[in-house]
């Protein structure tokens, strides 16, 4: 069990836009009493004004995507904390990391969402389960 709290990295494309439901603020708010919600987009900050206010955010944390490269910037700006990461691809390589992290007990739970629908409440609810498992 680990004694961080957990890390929910939210993209932009393909999860939020184009819908911007205003019910997504909502949802992901329920999950923020027990993890860090942080953008992982490549809107970067400007997610906090572009997107944020449209569907109920309040200004997050932003991982920076140096050379708009993913991955390795997830990797870094979560360090050992345990993550969920929702988004509308992952590379190979994203699940290999996540197998790795969870192979040596880090946490890791990788969301993907389908971009014709984007997010729905079912992908908070699993990620409801999944902070319930890390609190046990």
């Amino acid at each position: 069990m680990t004694h961080e709290r957990p890390v929910i990295a939210l993209d932009v494309d393909g999860v939020l836009m184009p819908w911007l439901n205003p019910e997504y603020g909502g949802w992901l708010l329920a999950l923020a009493d027990r993890a860090d919600l942080v953008w992982a987009t490549s809107w970067e900050h400007s997610a906090n004004w572009q997107v944020g206010p449209h569907v109920g955010l309040p200004a997050m944390p932003v991982i920076e995507f140096p050379h708009s490269v993913k991955l390795p910037a997830v990797d870094a700006w979560c360090a050992d904390r345990p993550v969920a990461w929702v988004d509308d691809w992952f590379s190979p390589d994203t699940y290999a990391w996540a197998s790795k992290r969870i192979a040596v007990g880090l946490p890791t739970f990788l969301v993907p969402v389908d971009p014709a629908s984007g997010l729905l409440p079912v992908h908070c609810e699993l990620i409801a389960v999944w902070l319930n498992r890390l609190a046990d």
